[in-house]
């Protein structure tokens, strides 16, 4: 783990820290700090982060509380997050190259420190001159937005599996209740793809598997009743419940999986609702099966 330099003034006295709601989220900057690389960037994977920095001896907070501090962080300019060509969520400390916070140049000449990928220039100037930060996901591949956020539509969800058009619409600067949701489905993706270990380099989150995780994002969120943590908690419990199914991960005649994202996890709103009712299912098997077991021994 990298040692950061911490700017007590600089913290103290932050415009920035100032804006930041609710104030317990404040304190939480200077503890993610030396989560920063040489060059002043991190892997903004909320659960990473959380195995990291809070697992050990802050069970209070949870996943859902680091995504919500990233997103703030995010929102008052501290944090800018974009996608890379790997396929994470990368962040950079905005203020974080000022003299004496990171090391020097002749320590990254000699490579003695660590670096990860650099934030694209363009998109963090135009982050660092917006006044609201979390309107900006970015893309590092193409230097422009992600390009699909969610439609107005007419507010209704078809149950068919056949997704409309008005699923997605084109926009170069989403809205900040857009952005969250892309960040979310970008979540979804990491966990996904580290569940069934597939290597980020080889497989990306198209536009294509975006526009599906989003249309499975939005039916969650009805089922919330729009609380999007416990939509993205669904998502993933659907997830744990195709790695659970035997069939799929290969014990099967052909001895293939059978673990796509868009064709055998989230193809339709009825795709998902059998993953969610399989994961009750086995729950309900699992808790049975204990019972069983306390009787036998009783």
């Amino acid at each position: 783990m990298p040692k950061r330099i911490l700017d007590g003034e600089g913290i103290w006295r932050s415009d920035k820290l100032a804006r930041v709601e609710p104030v317990w989220m404040r304190a939480e900057y200077a503890n993610l700090i030396p989560l920063a690389l040489a060059n002043g960037v991190l892997e903004a994977n909320p659960r990473r982060i959380w195995s990291q920095v809070y697992a050990y001896n802050r069970t209070d907070i949870t996943t859902q509380d680091v995504e919500k501090i990233l997103e703030e962080f995010g929102r008052v300019g501290l944090l800018f997050r974009w996608v890379h060509e790997d396929g994470k969520i990368w962040g950079f400390w905005t203020n974080i190259k000022k003299p004496g916070r990171l090391p020097s140049q002749s320590r990254l000449n000699k490579k003695h420190e660590t670096t990860g990928p650099e934030p694209p220039t363009e998109e963090l100037e135009k982050y660092t001159k917006s006044t609201n930060g979390n309107q900006w996901l970015t893309n590092g591949r193409h230097g422009l937005g992600l390009g699909f956020g969610l439609g107005t539509g007419s507010g209704r969800l078809s149950s068919s599996s056949e997704e409309s058009s008005s699923d997605v619409s084109v926009s170069s600067s989403p809205t900040p209740d857009e952005a969250r949701l892309k960040a979310s489905i970008r979540t979804v993706w990491t966990y996904y793809t580290e569940t069934f270990h597939k290597n980020p380099k080889v497989l990306t989150l198209t536009a294509d598997r975006e526009k599906k995780g989003l249309a499975r994002l939005r039916e969650c969120m009805v089922k919330t009743g729009g609380d999007i943590d416990r939509a993205v908690e669904l998502l993933k419990i659907a997830i744990d419940a195709l790695a659970g199914s035997r069939f799929h991960m290969g014990a099967n005649n052909s001895k293939k999986t059978y673990v796509s994202w868009e064709k055998h996890l989230f193809k339709s709103q009825e795709k998902l609702e059998e993953w969610l009712e399989a994961s009750r299912e086995q729950h309900e098997l699992e808790t049975g099966s204990e019972e069983l077991c306390s009787q036998a021994r009783a």
